[in-house]
């Protein structure tokens, strides 16, 4: 977009200086090439609703109608300062009027209106809330894939996800054996619960052990558990720990293999 003469503004200060210069006159200060023409191209598309393709004489007189100023060298600076301050061009998307972005009606035909920009931050606070939930399902699924792997390492996230999962599920799995009258009160199981309590079993010892070699432990110390008590509280320590930050002799540190 060629309005005029171009500069460039101080990126301190807000000064017009010209494109040669590297330091501002006014503050002294280092300044990047930021080109004021290209910053008002910018502005008057975001926030005057112009199309990137407009005639420069219809920018010109949308600028002059919205700031009061002509398009000259002098004025180049307060213009840009008019247009920051304006808020984001948004239109209705039934009939195209504009509208603010605190405006929940359209003053022209009345309907309600869900503006982009609050879209787009809704859509993405839900993908990340996706993004979370599939992580979490990942470990749980991670741990049934290494099925009996029980040599390297497993992080907290991993072992915790899975023992997670496990209660949700066998609670699950209880209630339907209750109401198919297929649950034993004596063994706490039923057909279902207990048909899972067999499956997970290895897999639960295997991430057991790999967590243990997370914090730089033997699997040995596994059998702790037969300890009444004290065991439990041991046990319980090791799992809560975090990861061993350097490579051991189980291997590296999962947290930095999953970053990378």
């Amino acid at each position: 977009m060629n309005l005029e003469n171009q500069q460039k503004i101080c990126v301190k200060c807000g000064a017009t200086i010209s494109l040669e210069d590297n330091f501002c006159g006014n503050c002294g200060a280092k300044n990047t090439e930021r080109n004021i023409i290209e910053e008002i191209g910018k502005l008057v598309i975001t926030k005057l609703g112009v199309k990137k393709d407009a005639n420069i004489e219809n920018i010109k007189n949308k600028i002059l109608e919205t700031t009061k100023l002509n398009c000259t060298k002098e004025n180049l600076p307060k213009i840009l300062e008019i247009l920051k301050k304006l808020p984001d061009y948004l239109s209705c998307p039934k009939c195209g009027v504009h509208i603010f972005e605190t405006d929940k009606f359209c003053g022209n035909c009345g309907i309600e209106v869900v503006l982009e920009k609050q879209t787009k931050k809704d859509k993405d606070s839900v993908t990340e809330i996706i993004e979370k939930k599939e992580k979490k399902i990942n470990y749980y699924l991670k741990v049934l894939k290494k099925y009996a792997m029980f040599n390297g390492r497993a992080q907290r996230a991993e072992y915790w996800y899975f023992f997670l999962f496990n209660i949700i599920i066998s609670f699950v799995l209880v209630i339907l054996d209750m109401v198919t009258d297929n649950f034993n009160p004596e063994l706490g199981l039923g057909l279902l619960s207990g048909l899972y309590s067999l499956v997970v079993l290895i897999p639960g010892i295997a991430v057991s052990v790999r967590r243990l070699h997370d914090t730089n432990h033997s699997g040995w110390w596994l059998f702790i558990l037969l300890v009444p008590v004290i065991g439990i509280i041991v046990y319980l320590v090791f799992m809560v720990k975090d990861s061993q930050s350097s490579e051991n002799q189980y291997g590296l540190n999962p947290k930095r293999i999953e970053i990378n």
